[in-house]
């Protein structure tokens, strides 16, 4: 067994246990703060889990991090929080737009107790919902609310088949986001995913693919979030993030942007 520079965490020590036991016990049960090996990497990486992936979601650490012998766990569903606390529409009369909201599938949030990944804590919190589209209309209820804007959320991505992947994943998103606009009381604006590392000529077609099944499209994000340091739930550029975290200013910034652009971009 070759060391790695990692150590496993106790999130990611309750992963293996829970999604590949026989494995866990087959490569030597180990525990938090033990050394992951090459060979644990390896079986990880053909379960679709490689270096990246379990560092961003906290399954292994470098030794001294404070995730090796933490565990977040949920402590109360979102929506049993905010149906504790309820309160009047501030401003009933006054004109409002919900600016950035979200929808989500209706997969059951986790329970009091039922432990939850770092990026998913450090990026939501601790109380975890799921906002349905009849969620987001009970919110708006007496608020006076004249239009909302979604912005992409991962949510109802086209899965593909058995013998062929979806080639635009994201177009299941806008498709499905575009309906529950046609049934909203108010006007609904989508702002859609492209990976903008794709090149122009590739984002513009895709831009077109997304206004078809779209018509309420008004932007794309392609979010940055990243730190090195920090489990947070992101998207990133290969390399991109890590070097844009570097920049201070706006001149090293657009120096960046033009060395790692492409030579038509």
């Amino acid at each position: 067994m070759v060391p790695t520079e990692y150590v496993f965490t106790e999130f990611g020590v309750y992963g293996w246990q829970l999604n590949g036991a026989a494995d866990y016990v087959k490569y030597g049960s180990p525990k938090a703060g033990d050394k992951v090996t090459q060979e644990d990497l390896e079986l990880h990486t053909k379960a679709g889990f490689g270096t990246d992936k379990l560092l961003i979601f906290g399954c292994m650490a470098h030794p001294g991090s404070s995730l090796v012998e933490k565990m977040y766990t949920s402590e109360v569903t979102l929506q049993e929080w905010i149906d504790s606390k309820p309160e009047a529409p501030m401003e009933p009369l006054w004109p409002s737009i919900d600016p950035h909201h979200h929808l989500q599938a209706e997969d059951p949030p986790p329970k009091g107790g039922d432990p939850i990944p770092a990026p998913i804590v450090n990026s939501f919190g601790v109380r975890q919902g799921v906002l349905t589209y009849d969620r987001l209309a009970k919110d708006m209820a007496g608020n006076n609310i004249v239009g909302t804007v979604f912005i992409e959320a991962h949510y109802m991505y086209d899965q593909g088949t058995l013998f062929r992947s979806s080639p635009c994943p994201p177009l299941g998103e806008t498709r499905a986001v575009q309906a529950v606009a046609d049934q909203s009381p108010v006007p609904m604006a989508i702002v859609s995913h492209i990976d903008l590392s794709l090149g122009r000529d590739a984002v513009k077609d895709l831009v077109a693919k997304h206004r078809e099944v779209g018509k309420n499209l008004v932007g794309i994000r392609h979010n940055l979030a990243w730190h090195k340091d920090a489990c947070v739930y992101s998207r990133h550029l290969d390399g991109q993030p890590e070097i844009l975290s570097t920049l201070r200013t706006s001149k090293e910034l657009h120096q960046s942007e033009h060395e790692h652009a492409g030579p038509d971009e």
